[in-house]
């Protein structure tokens, strides 16, 4: 018992102290944050924990999943788009003990106004003008840091709140070059946390979300650790196996209606061996060497080079040129499984996340490798730091490690 918590005193450290140290981001729910006083304790300058990019946001948090997200090996500029005229060296704020009401609100202002600038970049690029290497992207860390600032105020100074509209957002807004497409359920986000800590306190709440006693070496359930794929979520619906509507995010609950460029993903499945009623999400993404390929044939043509392979996807996979979609050769992987409802837009999760993942694979998607299980603190933590170190030999972008509570029976206990 002596051995195996020391074991796990040893690589809590080693996570702290790595140089490539971890962050964590808990998935958002179905509430906004409910405890901004949890955050006071992540004001230290010298904490080596960064934000990870919100991928959906809704309302109340999954209780069942969690990320832990690498830090990025951009830089932490802070620059924002140069027509705006904005210096790329950030003045100090001031600190979040001291700061007054009246100060915290002007910043909330300026904080908000620039977050959503680069959630448009982000989320909503359509001319490829806007995701070259000069529109004034930031790298996610320094996005996360906005993104931490405005949280921490807006803790502190709860009244605030609503002037930062992503708090309130899911995703963003759809292009109005497609029809609708109506989720069956809301495409959540992942909201952010902060330290190592926070997968201790990830543990404990469904501990107690179970009404069990903790342990301190093992875990309330076998945890699906995937890959976090840096790409665009899309929802995938199939009638009698065939494809019949694929869907962004959106807002989370209404994207836009990609069916037709989806049939162009090579590695996409149009029908499936099984004539069952599916939903399937995933992420579109591009592979590291044909970003790589992508870039090169743009300088070729004397055309600005992609910022980022994900901002290069979305735009892709948002195309109404069909050959320029096909340039992008873009790819998918698949996370998720439903079984969608005969009548009505509905669906229900009826698979442990390993058995959707093992379904999946014999439906013919493709899933992120490796994936992992582990049945113990030490083992998540083991797997992370393998996961950050082969970070640089995968075919893909990823920003960190998902965890998800493997029973659906225990998902459901632990709650949303």
């Amino acid at each position: 018992m002596v051995l195996h918590i020391l074991l796990a005193l040893i690589m809590f450290v080693r996570m702290i102290t790595s140089a490539k140290s971890l962050s964590l981001s808990r998935i958002g729910g179905y509430s906004r944050w409910s405890r901004p006083e949890a955050l006071s304790h992540l004001q230290p300058a010298n904490s080596r924990f960064s934000w990870t990019k919100p991928l959906y946001r809704v309302t109340r948090y999954h209780q069942s999943l969690l990320c832990l997200a690498f830090n990025s090996n951009e830089s932490d500029s802070t620059a924002t788009r140069q027509k705006r005229g904005k210096s790329t060296k950030a003045s100090k704020p001031e600190a979040i003990a001291t700061i007054s009401e009246e100060m915290a609100h002007e910043e909330l202002i300026r904080l908000n106004h620039e977050i959503n600038f680069h959630d448009a970049l982000y989320y909503t690029d359509e001319e490829e003008v806007r995701e070259d290497s000069e529109s004034g992207a930031i790298s996610d860390r320094a996005y996360d840091k906005l993104v931490q600032r405005a949280e921490l105020l807006a803790g502190k100074f709860d009244n605030l709140r609503p002037l930062v509209e992503k708090f309130e957002r899911v995703g963003y807004k759809r292009s109005n070059k497609f029809a609708p497409f109506t989720h069956t359920q809301s495409m959540l986000s992942l909201d952010n946390a902060f330290t190592s800590m926070d997968l201790r306190d990830f543990v404990s709440r469904c501990y107690t979300k179970l009404g069990e006693v903790p342990d301190e070496e093992a875990l309330p359930d076998a945890i699906v650790m995937e890959p976090k794929i840096d790409g665009l979520s899309l929802a995938l619906h199939y009638r009698e196996g065939r494809l019949v509507g694929a869907g962004t995010r959106g807002d989370g609950i209404v994207g836009e209606d990609v069916t037709t460029n989806a049939r162009l993903i090579a590695d996409l499945p149009h029908e499936l061996p099984k004539k069952g009623s599916y939903e399937v999400r995933g992420e579109v993404y591009i592979s590291k060497v044909d970003f790589a390929a992508l870039n090169d044939e743009r300088k070729s043509r004397n055309e600005t080079a992609f910022s980022t392979a994900r901002n290069a996807a979305a735009g892709g996979l948002r195309q109404l040129d069909t050959n320029l979609l096909k340039s992008r050769n873009l790819r998918f992987f698949a996370y998720s499984l439903f079984m969608l409802g005969e009548e009505g837009n509905t669906s229900s999760a009826v698979f442990d996340q390993s058995e959707a993942l093992d379904t999946l694979r014999s439906l013919g998607f493709r899933t992120a490798a490796p994936i992992r299980k582990g049945v113990t603190f030490v083992e998540v933590v083991e797997h992370c730091i393998k996961m950050e170190a082969l970070r640089s030999s995968l075919e893909y972008e990823t920003d960190g490690v998902v965890l998800k509570i493997d029973s659906l029976s225990k998902q459901e206990a632990i709650g949303q």
